[in-house]
């Protein structure tokens, strides 16, 4: 089966090793610098299923990781995509002035 999809298996793998390097943390806090609109969605939105998932009586900790796990899969799309696209754009690498 042939795609159009641009994104590959290597961007994925490169922006999770990222994510484990740079840690989650920090690439969250770029995000919120640089995309607002998308980090306010990004953290409410794990926010919501974590209240969710409080609702049911899931411990704590439960709860948090799999908010965490939400953002963390966010921010691998994201870091993908930006990959992707720079080699659509034939860029070696983004450009200095982007931050991821």
């Amino acid at each position: 089966m042939t795609t159009d999809a641009t994104i590959t298996a290597d961007d994925v793998a490169q922006a999770r090793a990222r994510v484990r390097e740079e840690g989650f943390s920090n690439l969250v806090e770029m995000i919120g610098q640089t995309e607002p609109e998308l980090y306010d969605l990004i953290v409410s939105t794990g926010q919501q299923i974590a209240g969710k998932l409080m609702l049911t009586e899931t411990p704590k900790v439960i709860c948090r990781q799999a908010a965490d796990d939400l953002v963390e899969t966010a921010l691998i799309v994201f870091l993908s995509l930006q990959q992707s696209h720079a080699r659509l754009w034939s860029w070696e690498k983004p450009p200095e002035e982007f931050p991821f």
